[in-house]
């Protein structure tokens, strides 16, 4: 008798695609997210009694991709708003510039109501990521790149994708089966329209610092209210991704449910905010 073959392949990790925030890293936000990474190993890549089967045994792998637009030196993201670039001055300096910079951004200006210069780069930028590296099970991503977060998550259930300033943004990706955004905010730019579908069905969770003036906590709750299956939790803390323990439970419990982990998930509704 024949063998499969393809049974004794190893199988793939589960993939998250983790999103930065204006003027940070890859590898910056890989240190302010390590609570949460180990509380997701913990939770879907071990067995807790060492006698049922883990929900992903095959393990979690965490992609943290650099933004690809490079922050110039001495410079603010809003400053960058100043100058009177055009897109293609934008791919010329990211060109020229050192690459190896720490400090990256998703795109020139103020994220919360300009629009965002140079998100043409990075919209082709994060699908290709996700066309080469994929397919991930989710997103997370803090401030900018919660924003991103939320945006994929949208443009993936539209199978017909959607024209973005002349160009079309499509994609064979699967839709994704959860995204966690920290202080996230919905563009609101009149350009951006588009990118968003009427209401965005992907399980989304919101969390958003009480005391955050960078990203209030009401701009978090605008994009919220685009998500049909999203939740919005508010913490005490400001522009910054909760580490402490109940934090990293809620956003375990939240991708249990969006996994459907229980034959009989607990209800959100049920859950008591951070």
């Amino acid at each position: 008798m024949g063998t499969d073959e393809s049974n004794s392949l190893p199988r793939p990790r589960a993939k998250i695609l983790m999103l930065h925030g204006n003027g940070q890293s890859g590898g910056y936000f890989h240190s302010k997210t390590r609570r949460i990474r180990d509380g997701l190993h913990q939770a879907f890549t071990t067995s807790i009694s060492g006698k049922e089967r883990p929900y992903f045994p095959e393990g979690l792998e965490f992609l943290y991709p650099d933004a690809p637009l490079p922050l110039p030196d001495n410079s603010s993201v809003e400053d960058s708003a100043n100058h009177d670039d055009n897109f293609q001055s934008l791919l010329t300096l990211y060109d020229n510039y050192d690459a190896r910079s720490s400090s990256r951004v998703w795109g020139y200006g103020d994220p919360a109501s300009d629009e965002l210069v140079g998100l043409e780069l990075t919209f082709r930028y994060l699908l290709g990521i996700m066309r080469t590296e994929g397919p991930f099970i989710g997103v997370m991503g803090f401030s900018t790149g919660a924003c991103l977060a939320a945006v994929l998550a949208g443009l993936l259930e539209r199978k017909d994708g959607c024209d973005f300033q002349d160009e079309g943004l499509k994609t064979q990706h699967p839709q994704l089966q959860f995204a966690i955004c920290f202080s996230g905010f919905k563009l609101t730019h009149p350009k951006f329209k588009s990118v968003y579908p009427s209401q965005i069905s992907t399980p989304i969770l919101h969390l958003a610092g009480i005391y955050d003036f960078w990203i209030p906590s009401s701009e978090t709750n605008t994009l919220a209210e685009t998500c049909a299956n999203g939740k919005m939790i508010y913490f005490e803390g400001a522009h910054y991704v909760p580490r402490g323990e109940d934090a990293v439970t809620t956003v375990v419990n939240f991708i249990k449910e969006s996994l459907n982990w229980d034959d009989e998930p607990a209800h959100m509704d049920d859950w008591v905010d951070i």
